[in-house]
Formats: structure tokens, sequence, C-alpha cells
């Protein structure tokens, strides 16, 4: 099946953004609204995700190049929306010109991501109670599979 991409602006898509991300965050993760919903959120280019009826993802990337707030509702992560989304964020870093970008990743993904090219550049660190890794690589050796976001 294929799904629909949009790159978006907060200011524009914010109620789409807020809608999955609290699915995702708020309800499954337990995260706290006002951790979830950063100051960030306005200077991020993001992603959104569609299939013929609802939004099924999205993600973010700062203008430095840090993507976060990957966030696929449950139904939709065996399919290609993650990759999408990803690959999607990594256009988008291409298009401003940097050739690497990072995230922070939970522990049990860092092996997944060192085998797409990624590298820990971080200590673990606690993030609204999960420990994580911040991990980097360029965008030229990074190819998304499948099954890399939860």
């Amino acid at each position: 099946m294929g799904y629909k991409t949009h790159k978006v602006d907060w200011n524009n898509k914010q109620k789409e953004i807020m809608q999955i991300r609290e699915k995702v965050f708020i309800c499954e993760y337990r995260i706290p609204p006002d951790i979830e919903f950063d100051h960030k959120d306005k200077r991020c280019k993001h992603v959104l995700i569609t299939d013929e009826k609802q939004v099924i993802a999205t993600g973010r990337i700062s203008t430095k190049g840090k993507i976060s707030r990957i966030a696929v509702l449950q139904n939709y992560r065996n399919t290609e929306a993650p990759s999408q989304v990803i690959n999607t964020l990594l256009n988008i870093a291409k298009e401003r010109g940097l050739t690497s970008v990072a995230l922070d990743t939970e522990l049990h993904q860092v092996s997944t991501f060192q085998q797409q090219g990624f590298q820990t550049v971080s200590p673990v660190f606690m993030d609204s109670g999960i420990p994580k890794q911040t991990m980097a690589c360029d965008i030229s050796c990074f190819r998304c599979p499948l099954q890399i976001v939860h």
C-alpha cells in the first residue's frame, strides 16, 4: 500500500502533528504533554505520512539535522511508513545542504542504527524516564529498512 508524504511546517499542520504524537508518545509512552511539545517544533520541518483516511506517522528535523519525534501509529509500524518518514527527513537534510544527521535513540535500538551507519556520539542519558543515546550518521551512508522505528 502506498502512503502520501507531506513536508509541512508546524504552523500549517500543528493539529495533525499533535494528534499523532499524542496517540503515540502521550498515550502509549506516557510522556507528559509539556515535554512532548517543546519550543523546537516551530523551528523544525515536519513530515506527515497519510493513508487514504488519516495521518499515520510524523517526524521532524531541525535546521542542524537533528531528527526527532518520529511517531508511527501502532498498526503501521511494520509497513513502509516508518522508513518513509526517515527517508523524507533525510531528503530534507540533503535539500538544506547538510551532510550528516543525528538522533536520540532508545538503547534497545542502538545496534539497529549502528547497522545503518550511525555511531554513538554521547553517553547514555535519561529522557522522560527512557534511557537513550545520541547517534550520528553521514547522510550518504544511511539506508532505512522497514522496521527501524518501534
